[in-house]
């Protein structure tokens, strides 16, 4: 069994506060907008609902769920693959809604915007160190399980491959520093080097690692689904609601975005975000808050991450989703 996924010590869960206040996880990406779009736009307040930030997680989702087990954490937007572990592991919460899928792609190392290599097929890997996310996150998880049927497919030597999982700044500074051939991560995040001219992008994106799979979910608490479920429903309409005026108004959600995050104070260039949001690189961002379009996708992936010894057995759709806050609002809208 691989314990490195989701470091929880001991099986005891933390006592939560039995609490209608949000404390809302997030990562550094514009997948996340919703979110970020409803604490700054007012959303929460104007239902009545106590929500705050918990804490942003440029590690990935890996530590996010961690911190999500200690309690300091009662929503999540989170990739399903962290979600899959994390339950698989203890954690009591389900998906309440989708966020979006897909939207990853691989960049390779450049100069002055001109690639330092071309990848045109599996085997160009072969010999190259990449980057992506901590072990278990939904990238790993997807490029790991490309790489594996490529290999199965004859098309690519998995051996002469080295991943390395690490954050969202280490990749970028083992980009520009040569130390690192590739990246494979979230589209607009990827937009940061090749902005830049440190990265160049390729035709390797979700669209062939794995078609339509589920990227980021709301994931909420069972003792806040269970104790406040009124608050439950007004989040989940808040994130539908929110998910629009993303898709919606670009411009103004980047600004959202980049404030929130402080991206132009780690250094990178606000237009990534305009441009992911937009959809003008090799993948669109894919939002869509349907829990019901990522079932199957999830279920396939929980099965991968039992496989990989992620999880000690396989876990139901029952254990992950909750459908009915959703499905009660989109009743209410006549769909």
């Amino acid at each position: 069994m691989v314990t490195a996924v989701l470091a929880f010590s001991g099986c005891v869960t933390p006592e939560e506060k039995t609490t209608s206040s949000l404390r809302i996880g997030f990562q550094p990406s514009a997948h996340h907008a919703a979110g970020m779009i409803a604490l700054e736009k007012g959303y929460f307040e104007d239902a009545g609902i106590d929500a705050e930030v918990a804490d942003i997680y440029w590690g990935g989702g890996s530590p996010e769920m961690e911190a999500m087990r200690a309690g300091e954490m009662n929503v999540a937007y989170v990739g399903i693959s962290p979600v899959i572990n994390a339950i698989g592991h203890g954690v009591n919460a389900k998906v309440v809604a989708a966020a979006q899928k897909e939207a990853q792609v691989l960049v390779v190392a450049a100069t002055n915007g001109t690639p330092d290599w071309t990848y045109t097929q599996p085997s160009d890997l072969e010999g190259k160190t990449i980057g992506t996310l901590t072990m278990g996150s939904i990238q790993d998880v997807v490029l790991d399980n490309w790489m594996n049927r490529m290999e199965a497919e004859g098309k690519l030597d998995k051996s002469k491959v080295s991943i390395k999982g690490m954050g969202i700044g280490d990749m970028m500074t083992g980009l520009n520093t040569k130390q690192l051939d590739a990246i494979y991560l979230s589209e607009e995040l990827t937009e940061i080097p090749v902005i830049a001219g440190y990265g160049a992008f390729t035709n390797l994106t979700s669209k062939e690692t794995y078609p339509d799979h589920p990227c980021c979910v709301l994931l909420v608490s069972d003792e806040l689904i269970k104790n406040h479920p009124d608050v439950v429903k007004k989040l989940v309409e808040i994130h539908i609601n929110a998910t629009e005026f993303a898709i919606n108004n670009p411009e103004e959600t980047t600004e959202i975005v980049n404030d929130f995050l402080d991206w132009e104070g780690h250094g990178y260039p606000k237009e990534a975000i305009l441009r992911g949001l937009k959809g003008e690189g090799p993948i669109p961002i894919g939002f869509d808050t349907n829990p019901h379009h990522i079932t199957d996708a999830t279920m396939e992936l929980v099965q991968v991450h039992y496989e990989r010894g992620y999880i000690d057995k396989p876990l139901s759709e029952s254990d992950i989703f909750d459908y009915s806050f959703y499905d009660e609002i989109m009743q209410e809208r006549g769909m």
